[in-house]
């Protein structure tokens, strides 16, 4: 049995869930893979096992080793709101290579469960669809609206509301947007208890949190301590984190404040849930940074902790955000949250996406259109791009949407000179190809460096000269019949003007120069010399010099 999670983190605490379940009742003990070297640990000759584990962590072996998992009955899909694009390859790499597998999924209540049912091959009368009230106990959720853009005042104000409603809840879980937000946060919670002892939120023996307190090494945490305040976070040293949750789950301490990504981890539940403040900062590959929204599946999570406790008999959730979030998160959590395929959500594809892709096209699996229209197939994008074609900017449902985007993913990775055409609808790997797979290059590293300007990418390979063009001088194309010449004749108007065609400075340059610009400025362009005269291979050592040089 495959027992699959969202997050990593996730996966080891089900994988202490499942040990206590089933290890003695079963004699089979439950193997938690959180590294790619703990696949190995799994038994071989058949055996049976329960593997708990990630899609990330899974992905790239299974794609490189179909049969990593030998013969495989049962697959359990955990929190399929969470899907992400690594959780959806694995679950569709994992029924292209066991389709005869048995597939359980679980959610939270979703708006139409039935795209992702018949994704997982459910019939209809296996498919239990709930209503987000449909709970074992009472949970009330409610909404906090702010009209301030996000900043640390617009959290600062939020302190006041989130403190009135901890007095009235036996316990309290404050979620907050950061690490360092906790600490802040807490010291503001203090300033709020500081003017009255009776509304302090330690609840058994202040003596000994205050014995205990001093064991702290932040002394702004040793006092929110004394004040039944805690602070939960990665950062903090192992026994600082255990001594949090002990105390707050013993009912030392009314109030444990943690940040965002926590949720995911937190081995301890509350009456009252306080989202205090429902947006992050994120830093992006251009290291600007961003402020992003709380993902729905996030949110999910962090209502989930909030639980029924028998001196308080109710459960709450209550959310401090901007007022759009606040109708939008209210709509969603009222009716179900929606689904749908993360593969292509801007109209380009997830460069997990194009990878796995392109490890199926080295290793021979996908030749042709095709083959890699059936692999599409096996996807969630391919039931919700035929339910909701708007979405993922597509025409009307009666078009073939798989072969469009089929047609784009190999434009795509010509574009990255990794697959040519062999005939109409056929393609094989570039020799760029085996050499992007041998340095372990991604394909997003590749356009990166495909989108440097082409002076750099001249300079960067100059580590070493050239061997002879072996058709005598090819500069400014003297040559006409020369290959070198001829693939330059033939290459688009716009990458002759980035190769500087008619810039007066080329009539100097000689032969070794001119060739790096036009098999560079063509690479860079997505363009690949075929035939005699054996530039490809050429090409070929100029771009290995710029994935070295790490352009």
């Amino acid at each position: 049995m495959l027992f699959l999670t969202p997050r990593k983190a996730l996966s080891r605490s089900v994988g202490i869930k499942l040990r206590r379940t089933f290890a003695n009742p079963l004699g089979v003990q439950p193997i938690v893979i959180s590294r790619t070297q703990d696949i190995d640990s799994l038994p071989a000759d058949g055996k049976p096992f329960i593997a708990v584990t990630h899609a990330s962590v899974l992905l790239r072996r299974l794609v490189a080793q179909p049969t990593l998992l030998g013969s495989l009955d049962l697959i359990v899909a955990h929190d399929l709101h969470a899907l992400d694009p690594a959780y959806e390859l694995l679950l569709s790499r994992l029924r292209w290579v066991y389709p005869s597998a048995r597939v359980v999924g679980s959610s939270s209540s979703l708006q139409d469960a039935t795209d992702v049912s018949s994704w997982l091959g459910a019939p209809a009368l296996s498919t239990y669809a709930f209503a987000p009230s449909a709970r074992s106990s009472a949970l009330t959720t409610t909404y906090h609206a702010f009209s301030a853009p996000h900043s640390m005042g617009l959290l600062r104000s939020m302190v006041k509301p989130a403190y009135d409603a901890m007095r009235t809840a036996s316990s309290t879980l404050c979620i907050v947007p950061s690490r360092a937000q906790c600490r802040t946060t807490a010291r503001d919670l203090v300033t709020q208890t500081a003017s009255n002892l009776e509304d302090s939120f330690v609840l058994q023996s202040l003596e000994t949190v205050e014995v205990l307190a001093e064991t702290l090494s932040d002394p702004e945490l040793a006092e929110a301590l004394t004040h039944g305040i805690a602070v939960y976070h990665d950062g903090l040293r192992p026994e600082e984190q255990a001594l949090a949750l002990r105390l707050f789950d013993s009912g030392y301490i009314r109030v444990l404040i943690a940040p965002r990504e926590a949720c995911w981890t937190l081995p301890v539940r509350a009456s009252l849930v306080i989202v205090l403040g429902a947006q992050f900062v994120a830093s992006r590959a251009d290291h600007e940074r961003e402020i992003q929204d709380y993902p729905l599946a996030d949110l999910l999570q962090m209502q989930s902790l909030a639980v029924t406790q028998p001196e308080s008999g109710a459960a709450a959730c209550l959310v401090l955000c901007q007022k759009e979030q606040a109708e939008l998160y209210a709509r969603f959590l009222l009716h179900g949250v929606p689904l749908e395929s993360s593969l292509t959500p801007d109209a380009s594809f997830d460069p997990t996406f194009l990878s796995i892709i392109f490890a199926d096209m080295l290793a021979g699996r996908i030749t042709d259109r095709q083959g890699l229209v059936d692999c599409l197939s096996w996807t969630f994008l391919a039931r919700r791009v035929q339910s909701s074609p708007a979405y993922y900017g597509e025409p009307s449902p009666q078009d073939d949407h798989l072969a469009r985007l089929a047609d784009r993913l190999v434009a795509t990775l010509e574009a990255r000179c990794a697959v040519l055409a062999t005939g109409k609808t056929d393609f094989a790997p570039s020799r760029l190809a085996t050499l992007y797979s041998e340095r372990g290059v991604g394909l997003d590293d590749v356009q990166r460096i495909q989108e440097t300007s082409l002076d750099r990418l001249v300079a960067l390979s100059k580590s070493a000269k050239l061997a002879p063009h072996p058709n005598g001088d090819a500069a400014n194309g003297a040559d006409d019949a020369s290959p070198l010449a001829s693939f330059h004749q033939r290459l688009p108007r716009a990458v002759k003007d980035a190769i500087r065609e008619s810039d007066p400075t080329v009539e100097l340059m000689d032969t070794d120069e001119y060739e790096r610009r036009i098999l560079l400025g063509a690479w860079a362009a997505g363009r690949v010399p075929r035939g005699a005269g054996g530039l490809e291979e050429r090409q070929r050592e100029l771009v290995k010099r710029l994935l070295d040089a790490k352009a």
